[in-house]
């Protein structure tokens, strides 16, 4: 017997097939990423194209087919984010963090990564978070999930981090480490601690735009060398 499944997905990728259909990667909290075909989508006279827009949160209905491709059988709208894509960099980013979950959830796995990726889509389309403390919490947050996050309590000698030091960052051992001009500090690690923490992205009041420059690069290079 064939299975069915309803549940909540987020586009993760989308290409046209045929002459109507097209064929979408999504990811759903309780069954992970599944691949499918939404059939006459691109018709106008579609039903299922309202529910299947990217920088969404909807809700699939899906058949199980031959392989791993299943059928929309269903769609439906909940969230839409759209103001993501009135901002170009906002945009960007929320395009390569959906290349990103594509690239680390496996077939029918990755369920874990959808609640962190809808809040982000909330947080980039209301625009009340300083953009760069957004891309630092995400990026936090999706280290936490593949199991690489940054150790941000000891250095590599396993001696706490302490005020009044300077510390450079290994990406190799993934921790700070002591050095006497080092680009980095207390607050650059109290702020890594801060948004690591937080369970969705919010805003340090106040937060110096270099310091967090400095902290959402060192993030980002860190995210970019576990997905090498």
């Amino acid at each position: 017997m064939r299975a069915n499944i309803i549940d909540k997905a987020i586009i993760l990728s989308r290409t046209d097939y045929g002459e109507k259909d097209r064929l979408i990667t999504v990811l759903t909290p309780n069954h992970g990423k599944l691949r499918a075909i939404a059939k006459s989508v691109r018709s106008s006279k579609s039903r299922l194209a309202g529910g299947i827009e990217l920088f969404a949160e909807n809700e699939l209905g899906l058949v199980e087919g031959r392989g791993d491709l299943y059928t929309v059988t269903h769609s439906r709208m909940k969230r839409y984010f759209g103001d993501i894509a009135r901002d170009l960099d906002r945009s960007m980013y929320a395009y390569e963090c959906l290349k990103a979950i594509n690239k680390l959830a496996p077939d029918h796995a990755g369920g874990d990564y959808y609640d962190d990726l809808s809040k982000l889509f909330a947080a980039l389309s209301e625009d009340k978070v300083p953009f760069m403390q957004i891309k630092i919490w995400y990026g936090l947050k999706l280290l936490e999930t593949m199991g690489a996050s940054p150790n941000l309590i000891t250095g590599p000698d396993g001696k706490k981090l302490t005020a009044g030091e300077s510390y450079q960052y290994d990406f190799d051992k993934h921790c700070f480490y002591n050095a006497s001009e080092g680009a980095y500090g207390a607050d650059h690690i109290k702020t890594l601690r801060h948004l690591s923490t937080a369970s969705q992205p919010k805003e340090i009041v106040g937060l110096d735009e270099k310091l967090a420059g400095s902290a959402e690069h060192l993030v980002t290079l860190e995210v970019k060398n576990h997905l090498s």
